[in-house]
């Protein structure tokens, strides 16, 4: 299951990098945080009439660690790009997304099979063979940097929600 969520979670990044990477360059981080948060927010209020189930005070509690975690994260993730390279930032995010929730269950005991493994170790090799390129020097390391920031943040998140 965590290998679903993460697997959507990468693609949901994919989106959000063709719409906000251009909002990003001409406005304010935060600003863009909060427009994306107040969005979701009626996106998930809306969602609340069509999914049935009991609200609890425990399920808010987590809803709002998960959402202050994200909005870390995102804010991570945009500065990156504003000092790096999208194509540098946002693969190293979606890999470490994907990873962190399979990680966590490996910790929690679950036993993924071999080509799960075989599909982690794959995705690492290839991350590295097309985001680390000589010719873009400090530019790389500098989006690796905010990445790494970023990933605890978003894993974080994701693991309340679990």
């Amino acid at each position: 299951m965590s290998v679903l969520f993460g697997s959507l979670t990468s693609l949901f990044i994919g989106l959000s990098d063709l719409f906000l990477v251009s909002i990003t360059k001409r406005s304010h981080i935060v600003t863009v945080v909060v427009t994306a948060f107040v969005s979701a927010g009626l996106v998930a209020l809306v969602g609340t009439v069509f999914i049935a189930g009991d609200l609890t005070g425990r399920d808010m509690a987590l809803g709002a660690g998960s959402g202050v975690f994200m909005a870390f994260g995102l804010v991570f993730y945009f500065a990156g790009i504003q000092r790096s390279s999208v194509g540098i930032v946002a693969p190293l995010i979606a890999l470490q997304i994907a990873l962190w929730p399979l990680f966590y269950d490996v910790i929690d005991g679950a036993r993924p099979s071999a080509l799960v493994w075989v599909g982690v170790s794959v995705a690492i090799v290839s991350l590295l063979l097309t985001t680390i390129s000589p010719d873009l020097g400090d530019w790389v390391w500098l989006g690796i940097r905010w990445a790494c920031w970023l990933a605890p943040s978003t894993a974080s998140a994701r693991s309340l929600v679990d």
